[in-house]
């Protein structure tokens, strides 16, 4: 890796600021991967790292409700190819989706690799469609050579260049007529633009404009395009508030929704971009040209009927044309381009937990202290949570979480000026994924209380959730010749409680919580797992594990 000292120089200002960066090769391989698929995921990574491969991998899980991060997408967009780890797992993921439409609509090499036999759903059957797949799962090593020798072959020649310092964003204003884009609402875009991505005025510019529906393409610093980028693929409501359909960098094939979310192509605008009046203006013309023609060819029949009649055939009728109504064009009402109001706030009275769902059981995101303004974006059906967007500046980072109207305490968390019915009553997007859970004991050899030990061994499990899990279906289970038995797993009080803290439970013979075994027949096995469900239902079982229980002394 290449360093390079750099100096940043405020257009508006005279001050300057030295940094530290790292060259751009475009060299990097982008992984896309499941989580559930680590361990494998993991062992080829670390060797496609020792042969001479720079591999850029997400270790952070964008879980059901967490915001995309501007290096994620970064990421995609310098990378010199993207390496899909398909299996069951990714291909039921909706954030690996997400990350091949980005990187099929940034035209990047993609390169799929089966780590097991799946079918590929229909929405990646497009992007997928006509690249050479690589079928690990068959042939472990001889398929990694073959995917060493393709990466390889999609490696740029190593040249260190300077990273590009500025990127041009376009962005499409729906329904708004060029002509209506003054100088003011340009204006309010960059302005918006500027504080939205914490970038100086002066550094942004308008490069050119589009018809159609307005496309308006803005030059501006590098980490402010991605930082725009990254919040289309939020859907954030302030861009959206705005006007602004859809966006993406220029030299991206397809464009990002905000209202969806969505990467791909858009349609494009009718020629002429002069809306409905210029089509009912087309249809007179039509009309007018049909009329003329239909009328000269009556005239000519005419004409020639006269010049070549006999005596006897007598003409006794004249055709004379009447327009009986004039069509006319009505002014049509066009958009007016004008910011609408930000959503309601909400004053917090109290501390404050933010999970990922409507109640007590889901994940805590984070925790918000009393005194802040957040933005109500809707509510439960019971009203009895709220959906809020917090701009966290001490970090600069956005959650968008779930705020209880009443906390654990029965006490209300905060206040706010409007009618909370009012708010749009939000559905969380259906969870199909189960928990994961990794769970392992230690020791795994104990012994009975006269030999002084160790006679207890303690399960440590860490869950994992679209959403969080129930703390009540957090158990351990455990068989002994035949016979079950069951204990719960403590954790972290859940106003608390974070998503990675572990789960524990102690099991003791010293405290009669397992028998001990008749010396005539050896030591015993103790068979143990984990079970978890989440808050949509769908129950998880971690691998089954031994505990050898032995009757004499080491």
């Amino acid at each position: 890796m290449k360093l390079q000292l750099g100096i940043y120089q405020n257009s508006s200002t005279n001050w300057s600021i030295y940094y530290l960066r790292r060259l751009a090769t475009m060299t990097h391989i982008f992984v896309s991967y499941s989580r559930k698929d680590s361990e494998t995921v993991d062992h080829i990574v670390g060797r496609l790292k020792r042969d001479g491969l720079d591999i850029w991998l997400d270790r952070g899980a964008i879980k059901g409700g967490d915001l995309w991060r501007k290096e994620i997408v970064e990421a995609i967009d310098n990378a010199s190819a993207c390496l899909l780890m398909v299996s069951p797992n990714s291909v039921a993921s909706k954030n690996v989706r997400k990350e091949i439409d980005l990187a099929d609509g940034a035209d990047k090499d993609l390169v799929p690799m089966l780590l097991a036999p799946v079918e590929i759903p229909a929405e990646l059957r497009h992007q997928l469609a006509g690249i050479q797949w690589i079928e690990y799962y068959r042939d472990p090593e001889v398929k990694y050579a073959e995917l060493v020798e393709v990466l390889h072959a999609r490696k740029p020649k190593p040249t260190v260049t300077e990273p590009e310092t500025t990127r041009e964003v376009e962005t499409v204003i729906k329904g708004l007529d060029l002509s209506k884009f003054t100088p003011e609402k340009e204006e309010q875009l960059l302005n918006l633009i500027a504080v939205f991505t914490g970038t100086q005025r002066a550094d942004l510019k308008v490069t050119k404009r589009r018809s159609g529906s307005v496309h308006i393409f803005v030059n501006m610093p590098a980490d402010a395009a991605y930082r725009l980028k990254t919040a289309a693929l939020n859907r954030d409501l302030r861009l959206i508030n705005y006007g602004i359909e859809a966006l993406r960098l220029t030299g991206d094939r397809h464009f990002i929704f905000l209202k969806t979310g969505r990467i791909a192509p858009r349609k494009p605008d009718k020629p002429g971009g002069g809306g409905s009046i210029s089509g009912l203006t087309r249809m007179i013309v039509l009309f007018l040209s049909f009329l003329t023609i239909t009328v000269g060819l009556l005239i000519a029949s005419k004409f020639i009927s006269s010049r070549f009649a006999t005596e006897t055939p007598t003409v006794t009728s004249t055709f004379t044309p009447t327009i009986t109504k004039t069509p006319t064009i009505t002014p049509i009402s066009t958009i007016v381009f004008s910011a609408i109001p930000p959503p309601p706030e909400y004053t917090l009275t109290v501390n404050a937990n933010c999970r990922k769902g409507p109640g007590s059981s889901y994940n805590r995101d984070t925790a918000i202290p009393l005194g802040e303004n957040v933005e109500m974006l809707g509510r439960n059906s019971t009203t009895t949570w709220i959906y809020i967007r917090w701009y966290e500046q001490k970090f600069n980072q956005q959650w968008e979480c779930w705020v209880p109207l009443i906390d654990e305490y029965n006490r209300p968390t905060g206040q706010t000026t409007i009618d909370l019915q009012k708010l749009k009553v939000l559905q969380l997007d259906q969870d199909f994924e189960p928990p994961n859970i990794t769970a392992n004991a230690n020791p795994t050899s104990i012994y009975p209380p006269l030999c002084g030990g160790p006679f207890q061994t303690t399960v440590t499990a860490v869950i994992t959730d679209n959403y969080g899990v129930m703390p009540s279906s957090v158990i351990l289970w455990y068989q002994e010749n035949g016979e079950y038995g069951t204990t719960g797993l403590r954790s972290k009080p859940m106003h608390y409680k974070e998503e990675g803290d572990p789960y524990i439970a102690v099991l003791n013979i010293q405290q009669d919580s397992l028998p001990v075994p008749p010396p005539p027949y050896g030591p015993n096995i103790l068979k143990w797992w984990v079970e978890a469900q989440d808050p949509a239902g769908n129950l998880s079982k971690s691998n089954e594990q031994r505990v050898s229980i032995n009757d004499s002394c080491p």
